[in-house]
């Protein structure tokens, strides 16, 4: 099987069978996570996806969680499995921007609880994904140019109206 037919295959299972072939060997966590981070570099050029990427991150921790399978020890039932975190919600040590030019720096000191539980569930964070407002920062800071609001009157900017 190619490079590119192995990532692509990874890429399109869904988080349980994942965990299933991770835990039962068939995958690594590094092949897994090598995979998604290929595919994300690809693309991401092009999707914007991710604000805050921590692939190295990720690197370390499938590494982590390889060495515990591979010596018998016991794993949460997402141990593997990638996952990217959107960027409104507190990550530790990893940088939060909800979106907003004022959060730019903002680092927080403890994970919310749903990271929490991801973490402890054995899944590896990929990185933060972009919230709308931090597209528009992004959208605007490309255009370089005045750019109308006009069409967000009443509009949520995740794409379902205010009533």
């Amino acid at each position: 099987m190619s490079k590119e037919s192995f990532v692509n295959e990874v890429c399109c299972m869904d988080a349980v069978t994942l965990a299933k072939k991770i835990r039962s060997k068939q995958l690594s966590p590094v092949e897994v996570v090598d995979a998604v981070i290929t595919r994300m570099e690809k693309l991401e050029p092009y999707l914007h996806a991710f604000c805050t990427p921590t692939v190295e991150l990720a690197r370390k921790k499938a590494k982590q969680i390889e060495k515990k399978i591979m010596a018998g020890s016991e794993v949460g039932p997402l141990a593997g499995v990638p996952v990217g975190i959107k960027d409104l919600i507190c990550t530790k040590d990893i940088r939060t921007v909800s979106g907003s030019i004022a959060y730019k720096d903002f680092v927080p000191e403890e994970d919310d609880v749903s990271v929490e539980r991801l973490k402890n569930a054995g899944a590896i964070i990929l990185g933060k994904t972009v919230t709308s407002l931090a597209f528009l920062y992004i959208l605007i800071d490309q255009v370089k140019t005045k750019v109308s609001f006009s069409f967000l009157i009443g509009r949520n900017l995740t794409g379902r109206s205010i009533r």
